[in-house]
């Protein structure tokens, strides 16, 4: 290949014209940016509006998602959910100490709030106590933190800002069956 001889005003031109495509790339990645974020956003929203403060049986156990974040990831949407556990069908200890009995009591009235009338108030006093159990000496654990992922391509899907997306394991009839975890729910009894 032969050299191709350039002068310096062409390189200056060249120059400059880098300069205008590489601010036209940032543009475009800031307004790519914003779109994700307000995917991520709605979707979270969406998840939120169909779970969070509802009962269900997940992994036999009966629990409220209290609490629903999210996060861009590499490919996509990260959700992840908070279970809270239903402190009747978790307590198996039988001799607590006294903060233990405590928090115990402050996580059941937050527990039942939540049930029934979800407030960040409840749901922060219900956390608080799950936490400070879980450090105790009988290491109570009321909470399971679990995480799905989406990717931003399935935000085409015609459902996908109407469902959760998140699937679960639900024993149906004589096995079980992945379902959405929406479809799932029982009555805050």
């Amino acid at each position: 290949m032969a050299n191709i001889f350039v002068s310096n005003s062409v390189c200056e031109l060249l120059a400059q014209q880098l300069v205008e495509e590489q601010a036209e790339v940032i543009k475009h990645q800031g307004i790519v940016n914003n779109i994700k974020q307000t995917i991520l956003e709605k979707k979270t929203e969406v998840i939120k509006k169909l779970v969070e403060g509802r009962m269900y049986i997940f992994e036999g156990k009966r629990v409220i998602v209290i609490e629903v974040s999210s996060l861009e990831s590499k490919d996509g949407i990260l959700v992840m959910l908070s279970f809270a556990e239903d402190p009747a069908s978790a307590m198996k200890q039988t001799s607590l100490t006294k903060r233990e009995n405590e928090l115990l009591a402050k996580y059941f009235e937050a527990f039942n709030h939540c049930r029934h009338h979800f407030d960040e108030y409840w749901r922060s006093e219900a956390l608080r106590a799950a936490y400070a159990l879980d450090s105790l000496k009988h290491g109570i654990n009321l909470l399971d933190d679990r995480l799905w992922e989406f990717s931003f391509d399935k935000a085409k899907d015609p459902d996908f800002f109407k469902t959760s997306g998140i699937t679960v394991d639900a024993f149906r009839g004589c096995g079980y069956e992945n379902v959405l975890l929406e479809d799932t729910r029982v009555l805050n009894i």
